[in-house]
């Protein structure tokens, strides 16, 4: 492989993410997140609450964007916020299915099941940590995590 663009952002760097068509790429540190153009580098600045970006991910259709930290936030592919829900701690797992639904879980010990718009479809305590390990199937039927306790857990969505 070989090196492409980098960019320095000034600042800690706790996610990045790549969109599904490689055309686009999201990270940011403290504060700042930016949207990258994947072929040359050149950025966007787009605005989010000063926080630290932890987790990220595109949608599969690449409509948009998906960040987490204490607030998981919804952004179309421009990067124009659309929705915002307060999570209380920073998703370890996020994840999207094909209907742009998304799940979050982390060290809240609660998975969140969110639909395209940011509204809050359900959430389910859950003993321990999640340890970041998790996924969500292409039609989001189930959704499967791991804790740092050591337990797996497969949740139905219907």
């Amino acid at each position: 492989g070989k090196l492409l663009w980098k960019y320095d952002t000034g600042g800690m760097v706790r996610s990045a993410c790549i969109s599904n068509d490689a055309k686009k790429a999201l990270s940011g540190a403290l504060g700042k997140l930016q949207l990258f153009n994947a072929n040359d580098g050149s950025k966007t600045d787009v605005t989010w609450k000063d926080e630290w970006l932890r987790n990220c991910i595109f949608y599969k259709d690449d409509s948009g964007f998906i960040v987490g930290s204490r607030t998981v936030g919804g952004f179309d592919s421009s990067g124009n916020k659309k929705w915002e829900y307060i999570i209380g701690e920073f998703p370890m797992f996020l994840g999207v299915d094909d209907k742009n639904d998304i799940f979050a879980s982390g060290k809240s010990r609660t998975l969140f099941s969110f639909d395209s718009s940011g509204n809050l479809r359900w959430k389910h305590k859950i003993p321990d940590h999640v340890a970041g390990a998790g996924a969500v199937s292409a039609d989001g039927s189930r959704i499967a995590i791991g804790t740092v306790g050591g337990m797996v857990y497969l949740f139905d969505n219907n």
